[in-house]
């Protein structure tokens, strides 16, 4: 693709850096931090899902300790497990 085509600049402009989205370094202060709680069988087969949850269980205190931590779950069944 031509990089001066107008495909290519309408497809720049979609990107979430020119919508004006950023990732900032760990240290900038924030309200909190997000975490997406494993869930999907085809990602995660039985073994390494009782394994991730565990760790990500271990983080979630560790960051709780010093601030907001707010976790995205598949559905309402998940957020009570």
């Amino acid at each position: 693709m031509n990089p001066d085509s107008a495909e290519t600049i309408a497809a720049d402009a979609a990107t979430p850096a020119a919508l004006g989205y950023r990732m900032p370094a760990e240290w900038t202060p924030h309200q909190g931090t997000w975490l997406s709680w494993p869930h999907n069988p085809d990602t995660w087969d039985a073994g390494p899902l009782a394994s991730v949850e565990r760790v990500l269980a271990e983080a979630v205190r560790a960051l709780g300790g010093g601030e907001t931590v707010r976790l995205n779950v598949l559905d309402a069944a998940h957020e009570a497990h």
